[in-house]
């Protein structure tokens, strides 16, 4: 990079260890003069990748974002008389939205045990 004229922010470089092999994934790394320890997952363009790309964390956090959505706009239709069949879909169409964002990422772990 140096030799591109480029410079890496070290403060914001996050560092990952993927692979299904059963290895410590925590390691310090040294960039330049920093030390970076590497992290059990990372969120990147919204899909959690963790580890063992098991996509969990990415699950529970979707799963707990849906959940909100639900209850808000659940609320909100309690204001406008009711959940009429359009309300319904809105609703449903957000939350189906929500869940299967990055979906071709990590639907393959879905396949296994």
């Amino acid at each position: 990079m140096t030799d591109h004229g480029l410079q890496l922010a070290t403060e914001k470089t996050e560092l990952v260890l993927l692979t299904r092999r059963r290895i410590p994934t925590t390691l310090r790394m040294t960039v330049g003069t920093d030390e970076i320890k590497t992290r059990g997952e990372v969120k990147n363009l919204g899909v959690t990748l963790d580890t063992k790309m098991t996509f969990w964390p990415h699950t529970r956090r979707t799963a707990q974002k849906a959940a909100e959505r639900i209850a808000f706009l659940s609320r909100l239709m309690a204001n406008t008389n009711g959940p009429r069949p359009w309300r319904r879909r809105l609703l449903m169409s957000t939350v189906n939205s929500i869940l299967l964002y990055g979906a071709e990422t990590w639907a393959d772990s879905l396949k296994t045990e």
